[in-house]
């Protein structure tokens, strides 16, 4: 095994709901081909999921129900794309305007061991006001990202750095999860906000429709 191999350690191998969604996207939702804007269904299980938020307040899926969740995950220590993604998101809430307000952005951590809820209150704000940081343990984190079918591996720090400058490779990808829990959307990495917006406009005043007429 080359030095390259031995610096990074797999941290997370895709739960095999993961590997179905990325062998065969169709096995996500019977609407997958439905998907507005030409963005995939995700197959994402909420189950169980706990996290401490960037308040320290102890938080599960639960306290998510009946709300649409934009959801990305990374890592505060990441120099470009987690920041660039975050940054899209928070675009895209503001294009939403006043129906941005029944969407929560997410930021859920790969690095608890970092990101403490004392980095990501620092951190979340310059995103986004509404913006909620989610952090636990490393189990915790791990169970989430099987959840969403995401990877992250850990690449470690380089020779003569200090053992607390790791990087991580990980999935870059926004999620929107609808009031069921269930995926509805995902956005590739460097998406445009306003084709996001759009999309998930699309979204919510279809649902509000469906729900004004018994359709949900």
């Amino acid at each position: 095994m080359g030095s390259g191999a031995r610096g990074t350690r797999a941290f997370l191998v895709v739960c095999m709901i993961g590997l179905a969604w990325f062998a065969n996207p169709g096995l996500a939702t019977p609407g997958v081909d439905d998907a507005r804007g030409g963005a995939a269904v995700p197959y994402v299980q909420q189950r169980g999921l706990t996290f401490t938020d960037h308040t320290g307040r102890a938080v599960s899926e639960r306290d998510f129900s009946g709300r649409y969740m934009l959801v990305f995950f990374g890592y505060t220590h990441c120099p470009d794309v987690c920041p660039g993604n975050l940054a899209i998101m928070a675009a895209a809430m503001r294009e939403l305007g006043s129906m941005g307000e029944f969407v929560q952005p997410l930021f859920i951590t790969f690095d608890p061991e970092r990101d403490t809820p004392e980095v990501l209150a620092e951190y979340v704000p310059h995103f986004h006001p509404r913006l909620m940081g989610l952090t636990g343990s490393f189990e915790e984190i791990a169970a989430a990202a099987r959840s969403y079918g995401v990877l992250f591996e850990r690449n470690d720090a380089e020779e003569g750095a200090t053992a607390s400058e790791y990087s991580l490779r990980h999935t870059a990808r926004t999620y929107l999860i609808g009031p069921d829990g269930k995926g509805v959307a995902i956005f590739e990495h460097d998406s445009n906000a306003k084709e996001m917006a759009a999309e998930i406009l699309g979204v919510l005043e279809r649902d509000r429709v469906l729900s004004s007429t018994g359709g949900l």
